[in-house]
């Protein structure tokens, strides 16, 4: 595990494939896991080990005392009083981030393969799209790669503050920097 960014209001954590060598999930987060793809499992466990394990070392609790509800496809949530967090994982890594007020975080490989002339012109605007037509293919892509991991980051945001206020949380009205 890495601590990336520690500042009162705001915690991140890196954790590379392997680095939690026990696992730190509930007898119903394993009920969770035997129902789904080995692949799948395994990630789900893992990351939750990881939420678990960063958590507990900021609380100063035990692991599997994490008020943690977050099953797989859902946004993790925390019991009220916890705080908030926002869990982002690609093939070999698990990047998870923790604040008072809502937050949203997403990671991506640089060298992950994928259609980014796809994704451009199926999630991106035309404000977007004009900054972008003039670079070569690779600039292309990294660029791209960039301006999604930034977009997943507001839509894991916006999802998380839309379900806060779908359960009656009260969710502070201040203006956020996202990036």
């Amino acid at each position: 595990m890495k601590k990336i960014v520690s500042s009162e209001n705001i915690k991140v954590w890196l954790y590379k494939s392997n680095s939690i060598r026990e696992l730190l999930i509930t007898n119903e987060e394993q009920k969770l896991a035997n129902n789904l793809s080995r692949y799948k499992s395994d990630q789900f466990k893992f990351s939750r080990s990881c939420i678990r394990d960063a958590l507990s070392k900021l609380f100063n609790v035990n692991p599997l005392y994490i008020p943690l509800n977050a099953p797989p496809g859902v946004i993790p949530l925390l019991d009220e009083g916890w705080g908030h967090i926002s869990l982002s994982h690609c093939k070999d890594a698990v990047l998870i981030a923790w604040s008072n007020d809502l937050i949203g975080i997403d990671i991506e490989r640089n060298d992950r393969d994928f259609k980014y002339e796809k994704i451009f012109k199926r999630f991106f605007n035309d404000y977007d799209i004009k900054d972008y037509k003039e670079l070569k293919s690779k600039e292309k892509m990294s660029k791209i790669l960039e301006l999604w991991i930034k977009k997943e980051a507001i839509f894991k945001y916006n999802s998380a503050y839309e379900n806060h206020n779908s359960n009656d949380f009260r969710i502070k009205n201040k203006k956020s920097k996202l990036w």
